[in-house]
């Protein structure tokens, strides 16, 4: 690749040329891409990527040709594979994301400039059937680029609209060369010139984008993953380490859960009935933390964390809640827990303090039980 950017870079700037270098970097992605395939047999959107550089190629190439040699057929093909290889990419994107692209909007992106090159060769002269194809084609770019640069509900998204914004800043240079074409004037013809010569940065950055995407998603999982706790699912004390200081906002509840005697349980019963019982109080803690948007933490041992955005009247509900899972079932020992609240404050100055009220909390609850049996 960068053998290739040196060789572009040593040729003449003209309008060839730059047709020329750009048709050579979407097609050795492509063929990137389709290598990347065969060792990834089940990444399809390798296999669209692919085919995307290949189409953009092929159809800058049948653009270069001299305009006798082009019959209507061929310019409808050549306008064909520059549409399709928008549509392509996005596709590919949506696909890699599992959000697919609707054959609508598909058809839409890829068919309107072959569609207009054809219906202009029926009532336009030779010279001008290209217009109304670029002006497709710009509509079909801005489509695709606004699909991908707009925010979905998929996370790690980042290079996805790295690309559609790029893939918008394509269509700046096209509205700029039909301009030219509308109005001969010897600056706006060296504007046309200079936005063009943007789309090699241009295409570098899309298809180094579209490489960079998969890595991207594996190292966001490897992250995500160092966030949850093996046994449970849930949330670690890392990921508080990292995210909980977020929180430290008016309204944030902090509830800390503690099953009484735990070592007893897995003395007696052994470790498989510990883990079944910390994976039961985890299905309450997801379900609660699901219910009013916020976080179950698991921060060891049979020690649980909630961070709630707001102060929830059905809080007041959890030990009930607790109690109708912690009752004996089968060869499973009845348990008991105790919890401790504590609600952020501005004196607190930090979550970290709000924990601590809440633990304190906790173990307040737990000598009150102490006394309580004693008594």
């Amino acid at each position: 690749m960068i053998l290739i950017i040196i060789v572009v870079m040593m040729l003449p700037i003209d309008n060839f040329t730059i047709c020329f270098a750009a048709a050579l970097i979407a097609v050795t992605f492509g063929a990137a891409f389709l290598v990347l395939w065969t060792r990834y047999l089940y990444a399809g959107y390798l296999l669209e990527w692919s085919a995307a550089g290949l189409a953009y190629g092929a159809g800058i190439l049948a653009q270069l040709m001299p305009p006798g040699a082009v019959s209507p057929p061929m310019g409808v093909l050549s306008y064909l594979l520059l549409a399709g290889s928008t549509a392509l990419i996005v596709s590919g994107i949506r696909r890699f994301e599992r959000t697919p692209l609707s054959v609508g909007m598909t058809a839409v992106i890829a068919l309107s400039p072959p569609a207009a090159f054809a219906l202009g060769s029926l009532y336009l002269s030779a010279g001008s059937v290209t217009i109304p194809a670029a002006i497709a084609l710009t509509l079909s770019l801005t489509m695709g680029g606004v699909s991908l640069a707009r925010a979905l509900p998929v996370p790690h998204t980042g290079w996805r609209r790295i690309v559609g914004w790029t893939m918008l800043g394509f269509v700046p240079s096209y509205l700029v060369s039909l301009a030219s074409h509308f109005r001969q004037d010897a600056a706006l013809d060296a504007a046309a010139r200079v936005a063009y010569l943007s789309h090699i940065p241009l295409l570098l950055i899309v298809y180094v984008g579209l490489l960079a995407m998969p890595g991207a998603r594996a190292i966001a999982r490897l992250r995500a993953s160092g966030y949850r706790d093996a046994l449970t699912g849930l949330r670690n004390r890392a990921w508080l380490t990292d995210h909980g200081p977020a929180w430290a906002r008016n309204g944030t509840t902090v509830a800390i859960i503690d099953v009484d005697h735990f070592k007893q349980i897995n003395d007696t019963h052994g470790h498989e009935a510990g883990d079944i019982v910390l994976s039961r109080i985890a299905k309450v803690l997801k379900t609660e933390a699901n219910a009013f948007g916020g976080e179950a933490i698991r921060l060891g041992g049979d020690e649980f964390l909630l961070l709630l955005p707001a102060q929830p009247t059905g809080m007041t509900g959890l030990a009930g809640r607790f109690a109708a899972v912690s009752k004996s079932h089968g060869e499973l020992p009845a348990w008991r827990f105790s919890v401790g609240i504590a609600h952020w404050s501005e004196d607190d100055h930090g979550l970290q303090a709000t924990i601590g009220r809440a633990d304190r909390e906790l173990y307040a609850a737990k000598r009150a039980r102490m006394i309580a049996r004693a008594a």
